[in-house]
């Protein structure tokens, strides 16, 4: 079953309306290798889209982008304060 599929049965059964972002056309495109395309995550079989996110978590190719800029925030930090160590030695 596709995902659109599944969203509409979540909503009809939850009574809970679907996010708006969840119908948005912007998601994110899975390259189907198989395909050799880009394709809506909405238009993907679950298990199809499961198998993906597991293979991507396994190629490290899913990680928290908010995570990567507090560790990027750090290390430019650092840089600054290296380089403020650097201006006084000189």
């Amino acid at each position: 079953m596709k995902v659109k599929q599944l969203l509409d049965i979540q909503e009809a059964i939850s009574k809970v309306g679907t996010p708006s972002d969840m119908r948005d056309e912007d998601l994110e495109q899975h390259y189907s290798t198989s395909k050799d395309e880009h394709i809506n995550i909405l238009d993907m079989d679950l298990i199809h889209l499961i198998r993906s996110y597991s293979k991507c978590l396994g190629m490290g190719k899913v990680f928290d982008k908010e995570l990567v800029r507090q560790k990027l925030d750090i290390i430019l930090q650092d840089t600054y304060n290296a380089r403020e160590i650097l201006d006084k030695t000189e």
